[in-house]
Order: C-alpha cells, then structure tokens, then sequence
C-alpha cells in the first residue's frame, strides 16, 4: 500500500515538474518524449524479474528521467543570460475553471505560452521581454519574462 502511494506521488510530482519545464525550454517534445522512453526502457531491465518492462515502472523511470534531464540542463553549468524582445502571436484573456490568461509567442520555430497573472497585462502588451538562458545541455530556456506595450 505504502509503496503504491510513493510511486503514485513520485510519478505525479515528476509529470508536474516536466510539464512544467518543458513548457519553457525550446527543445522538441518528440526528443524529450524519445529519452524518456529509452531511460526508462533501459532502467527497468536492471530490476528483479518481476519488475522488469512493467508499464508502470517505464512510466515512472522515464518521467524520473525526463525530470532529471531538465533540471540538470536549467540548473548546471548555465551561461550568462541575453534579453530577447518578441512579438505576441497570440492572446487570451479568458479566466475560467482552470484557464488562465496567457500569450503565445514564436521563437527558435517553437511556440510557447506563457501565463499571465493579470488580464489586463495580456490586452495592453504586444511583446514579450524574456530573459533567455543556455543550459548545460545546450538547450535555450525562458528564465523569466515581461510583457511590455512598446
């Protein structure tokens, strides 16, 4: 039982913080997805038998995986930042159950949106400053970000 609720919360809390991370480095989600899945493919076989390619286990190492990969790229070794001043593409102001405000933006061929705390903000900006960081990696990520008017 006790062992059923830590997989559960571990694999929760992993898929929440990758999302979260994905949602703000540019790098292809076919890549990140493909590493998951081979890390944990690879690590499930070095189990006991009984736990060996089990749907679960795969699961749980690849989003393990996935998180470590991120973190490792936005956290370690990271070069100095550049501020980068990018046109909106895309606005919402909508607010309801678990909507948000947010705005879309194209950069390096991706689109990424970025919440907003107020609906105002959205309606009265047309571009985005974001403070733009390498990561060990190599892979661009979104430290922080305004939106700005002019």
């Amino acid at each position: 039982m006790l062992s059923g609720v830590i997989f559960a919360a571990t694999l929760v809390s992993s898929s929440v913080y990758v999302t979260g991370q994905y949602g703000k480095t540019f790098i292809s989600l076919w890549l990140v997805l493909v590493l998951g899945a081979v890390c944990g493919v690879f690590l499930s076989l070095l189990l006991p038998k009984t736990y060996r390619l089990n749907v679960g286990v795969i699961v749980l190492f690849a989003a393990l995986a996935m998180a470590l990969f991120f973190a490792v790229n936005n956290n370690i070794n990271v070069t100095a930042y550049q501020i980068e001043k990018v046109r909106i593409s895309e606005k919402s102001t909508y607010m309801g159950r678990d909507a948000k405000p947010y705005v879309s933006i194209d950069k390096f061929s991706f689109r990424k949106q970025l919440s907003v705390q107020a609906p105002a903000d959205v309606a009265a900006s047309k571009y985005v400053l974001l403070k733009i960081k390498k990561g060990c990696f190599g892979y661009k990520f979104i430290d922080s970000y305004q939106l700005t008017a002019r």
